[in-house]
């Protein structure tokens, strides 16, 4: 997202720019709506995403690296919603998803329901659903929470079973080896050293859910 001065900022930017540094790339990094973000890689107007989920169908027409999260996607409801407590309970329910991503395809491949209501951002389907209007938002967990947070919406909570868990990638045009090789070393380097689990707990790790601590096992 953009910050108050305008500039890209998050979770997957600052792994990109991580990245870039270690590997001594130059990159110049755009933000807009997914849908059109997908379409011109697809198209080759640019050379990478710093951040797509892994499907069998996207791997036919761009390139992965290996993933630098897995990122499982919730049910957001409003929280006087009821009836809303199983992956079944969708079926039917009028369905917010952002266009064109992995919750976009999981809902149609599911016959969860007749036309899915298609939002330009994750942003923008949270907010569509707190303003009261339709039944729930299918996207993906952490990122959700974070916005959840960052946009102020205590109406909005998550329930019933974590979906399909999903493989966060760097995307690259299709065929351009040389380009998803160096983002792929780098993305190591950084977890070699360290610098990944910092960045990730920067912008993650107050949404991650903890285990148990050691002392508590050891307590018990």
């Amino acid at each position: 997202f953009l910050d108050k001065n305008g500039k890209a900022v998050g979770y997957s930017v600052t792994l990109a720019r991580a990245i870039a540094r270690v590997m001594r790339m130059e990159v110049e990094l755009k933000l807009g709506p997914w849908a059109e973000i997908r379409q011109a890689l697809e198209d080759g107007k640019i050379d990478a995403v710093a951040g797509m989920y892994y499907s069998a169908e996207r791997d036919k027409v761009v390139d992965f690296s290996p993933p630098f999260i897995i990122n499982h996607n919730a049910i957001f409801v409003r929280r006087d919603t009821s009836g809303i407590g199983t992956e079944e309970d969708l079926r039917g329910k009028d369905i917010i998803v952002m266009r064109d991503d992995i919750m976009c395809d999981y809902v149609r491949e599911n016959a969860l329901c007749d036309t899915p209501v298609l939002a330009d951002s994750l942003p923008d389907a949270l907010r569509l659903l707190a303003s009261g209007k339709h039944d729930c938002a299918l996207v993906a967990q952490l990122p959700g929470l974070y916005w959840v947070k960052e946009l102020d919406l205590p109406n909005l909570v998550t329930v019933g079973p974590l979906l399909r868990p999903s493989e966060s990638c760097f995307a690259v045009i299709e065929g351009n080896d040389a380009l998803r090789y160096m983002l792929s070393e780098g993305l190591a380097s950084l977890e070699n050293a360290g610098t990944h689990r910092l960045i990730r707990d920067r912008w993650l790790g107050t949404l991650i859910p903890k285990g148990i601590s050691p002392s508590t096992v050891l307590k018990y």
